[in-house]
């Protein structure tokens, strides 16, 4: 699909580059720019690996102008030509690349073709492993991102301010600029569908609801959180769990469910294309995750006044200001779960931090400015 002859905002023609249309904070932040630019205005978007997912089908509902290129891997030449072949035909004076294998593959193409390249950095831990071991190949991963980004990027953005800290010493003398990640504000779920979605999910009106949404990795830490769960249910038997997203944890999870014996208080909903909506439906947003950059899926749930728990991971502990939320230090299962506890337990500490986080979520929602910043970048 040539991207060349659609119409465009105002500025240069820009090419989105991603690695997968999987659930994920980057991939949400395009659907949310999609959405922002309208039909009118299709967004040009690359992802180098494709799939049936519902944010390709988000993208798509947006007004996207999608391109997939299917089968990229990072070792085959002949993946390296057909992605070339894609950014010369999408005739974008500027490639914005998001994740690891956009960055290792679309940087060094787009810059030998002469576009500016920038780079989008989401995680403040890009190489490592759980427990904070670099594997062998997480180790490869970032010296290939690292060389990217150093002899092919023109502009990187960190998402947040930790982002920056961990990563400013990655991209040598390329400019570098922090752009908080941003939310479209969400419509209100009124209580009759409320109750709709909570009754399709197996969930009663006198029970608890907690949901953690995104990837099933090792980055989001969904056995720890399960194990958690487990050592809630014993002390608050109305607590419910909904996880939300696939990846390659996924058997490990359901296995877990399995050992734990929790099985009829955890639904495994899988990547779903109504995640405000069951958001909306929930009681208690827990983030568990082991690092972070600035993650859109805890912004939602702040903008939807949930109640939260999440790990001081990344920006977490910057954006979950006190009154907004309880913090627990990284990979801690007995503070995680003591914590998702005590909101169980305490209906009124569940509403005074929901509605703490729905004051603070209110600062990033504005989606145009974030639009402006990027555009004054791709002019550069």
């Amino acid at each position: 699909m040539d991207t060349a002859g659609l119409p465009q905002p105002a500025g240069p023609r820009v090419l989105q580059v991603i690695d997968n249309l999987s659930l994920g904070g980057a991939q949400r932040l395009l659907v949310t720019l999609a959405r922002h630019m309208g039909p009118e205005r299709p967004l040009p978007v690359l992802a180098i690996s494709g799939g049936d997912t519902p944010m390709r089908a988000d993208l798509l509902a947006a007004g996207a102008d999608l391109r997939e290129e299917h089968g990229v891997t990072l070792w085959n030449p002949v993946s390296w030509v057909r992605l070339a072949g894609a950014l010369r035909r999408s005739g974008a004076e500027v490639v914005h690349l998001h994740l690891t294998y956009a960055t290792i593959l679309a940087a060094p193409l787009a810059r030998l073709q002469g576009k500016r390249v920038v780079v989008s950095l989401h995680n403040a831990q890009t190489s490592r492993g759980s427990g904070g071991a670099s594997s062998p190949r997480r180790r490869v991963l970032g010296w290939l991102e690292t060389a990217s980004l150093r002899l092919a990027a023109n502009q990187v953005v960190f998402v947040g301010d930790n982002v920056a800290e961990a990563n400013r010493s990655r991209i040598g003398g390329v400019p570098g600029v922090t752009i908080g990640n941003v939310i479209a504000a969400p419509a209100p779920l009124d209580a009759a569908r409320r109750s709709e979605v909570r009754r399709a999910e197996g969930a009663g009106a006198d029970e608890v609801v907690l949901v953690a949404t995104g990837r099933l990795s090792e980055q989001k830490d969904p056995l720890r959180l399960l194990r958690a769960f487990a050592e809630v249910r014993k002390g608050a038997p109305a607590a419910r769990l909904w996880v939300v997203g696939d990846g390659p944890l996924r058997g490990a999870v359901e296995a877990l469910v399995a050992e734990l014996g929790v099985g009829a208080a955890v639904r495994m909903l899988g990547e779903r294309r109504d995640v405000a909506e069951l958001l909306g439906a929930a009681d208690i947003f827990v983030l568990a995750s082991a690092w972070e950059g600035l993650p859109l899926g805890l912004l939602e749930a702040m903008a939807q006044g949930l109640a939260i728990v999440a790990t001081e991971a990344g920006d977490v502990p910057r954006v979950l200001t006190a009154g907004t939320g309880l913090l627990v230090p990284v990979r801690d299962t007995p503070a995680l779960a003591a914590a998702m506890t005590d909101l169980v337990l305490q209906p009124p500490l569940r509403q005074s931090l929901g509605d703490g986080a729905r004051h603070r979520a209110a600062s990033f929602t504005d989606v145009a400015d974030w639009c402006r910043r990027h555009q004054d970048i791709y002019r550069a």
